[in-house]
């Protein structure tokens, strides 16, 4: 009778360290798995809004579309945002020309050059200096202004409009981008003006 319960016993015993084992195998597998599919958790987000500058008898009407927001969740290498378009209509009756900056305010925790922006000008005709295209612009880490760049409206300017287009992206560099991870953005574009001389 004692040789009997020993083999059940040793057998319990094997029989437990084998399911034992093949769990330890099978969440091995899953982690290994997990983590090759393992998605990107960062997150972008701001706001615009309409303004209007009085500089002296000029007037400029700044207008962003495209929604209210730069924003997205889970965001992967090779995300781009949905374009915005930024609208800066001048009426320039002063005697000087009429000079705006558009700046990027943002609190960006991706490393430096991880996010990137382009401006790209779409006016066509009148009496106009916009601002030049740019195309996969560093953002920088940290929270300093970047300033995206300037426009002027000459003496005389009625109703111009300059008309832009606005995109974040993250590119895909082919390299292993895992530290970007979990990583932030919030920002939002700021029109402000001058007079100058002309």
């Amino acid at each position: 009778m004692k040789k009997s319960n020993k083999k059940k016993k040793i057998f319990r015993i094997k029989k437990g360290t084998i399911n034992r084992s093949i769990m330890a195998i099978v969440a091995l597998l899953l982690i290994s798995i997990g983590a090759s599919y393992a998605y990107f958790t960062a997150t972008i987000s701001g706001s615009e809004s309409s303004t209007t500058i009085t500089v002296g008898s000029a007037v400029m009407n700044i207008t962003y579309s495209g929604g209210s927001a730069i924003s997205a969740s889970n965001v992967i290498p090779g995300w781009s945002s949905t374009s915005k378009s930024i609208t800066v209509t001048g009426t320039n009756t002063n005697s000087v020309v009429l000079s705006y900056t558009l700046t990027l305010k943002k609190t960006n925790t991706f490393s430096t050059g991880a996010l990137k922006y382009t401006l790209t000008n779409t006016t066509t005709g009148g009496v106009v200096t916009p601002i030049a295209t740019v195309s996969n612009v560093s953002i920088t880490n940290g929270s300093a202004d970047m300033t995206i760049g300037s426009g002027s409206f000459a003496v005389g300017a009625s109703g111009v409009q300059h008309t832009y287009t606005f995109i974040i992206s993250f590119p895909e560099t082919s390299s292993n981008q895992n530290t970007e991870q979990g990583k932030s953005f919030t920002g939002y574009i700021t029109t402000t003006s001058s007079t100058q001389t002309p």
